[in-house]
């Protein structure tokens, strides 16, 4: 006969198991006429936890999309689509309190745009690499790190624009864009 501490493991222990494997996927369900932290734990539909598995997607009838990155925070996939009447409302991600970065990490890091525009203007961390989709823009007007050029599997364009600011210290290369039907810009013509 088990032990009674033995039958209590044998039924926690798939639990543990299937807990540590799903994805941390969540919707934002909060204000959409105002600003607010990325990390406004009461605009999501669950705590994220900001690693390489979270995948933020943020889809409403937004008057204002004006996101503020207070500290760290690093994320795997970033949806974005105001769903009201046209015209269609831009996201803005500002630098908040704390200054800090957004790593986009994990298996194929992606912003997924379907038809409004983002504009990220906090520091952002593209070491394992991104991937672009949706017919919208993206913006990187914050300075930029890891960015790599030529980089197998790393940087693709496959819709819209992928544009770099003149603050992401990315310089223009005719190599920049790796994969992908869409668009890399860069703010400077090459010299």
């Amino acid at each position: 006969m088990k032990s009674k501490f033995a039958q209590f493991a044998l039924f926690c222990t798939p639990l543990f198991f299937s807990a540590s494997v799903s994805a941390d996927t969540v919707s934002w369900q909060g204000t959409t006429g105002a600003s607010f932290g990325l990390v406004s734990v009461a605009g999501w539909n669950a705590t994220p936890n900001f690693d390489s598995t979270t995948q933020l997607t943020i889809t409403q009838n937004f008057t204002l999309a004006t996101f503020t990155l207070d500290g760290n925070k690093t994320i795997n996939k970033l949806t974005y689509d105001d769903t009201g009447a046209a015209p269609d409302v831009a996201m803005t991600l500002n630098v908040g309190t704390g200054a800090g970065t957004l790593t986009f990490a994990g298996t194929t890091p992606t912003v997924t745009l379907t038809s409004p525009n983002l504009t990220i203007a906090a520091l952002t961390n593209l070491s394992s690499g991104l991937t672009k989709t949706g017919a919208g823009v993206l913006t990187l007007n914050g300075a930029v790190t890891g960015y790599t050029v030529n980089s197998t599997n790393l940087n693709t364009v496959n819709g819209g624009t992928l544009a770099f600011g003149s603050a992401s210290g990315v310089a223009y290369n005719w190599a920049s864009k790796t994969s992908g039907a869409g668009t890399v810009q860069f703010s400077a013509a090459p010299s």
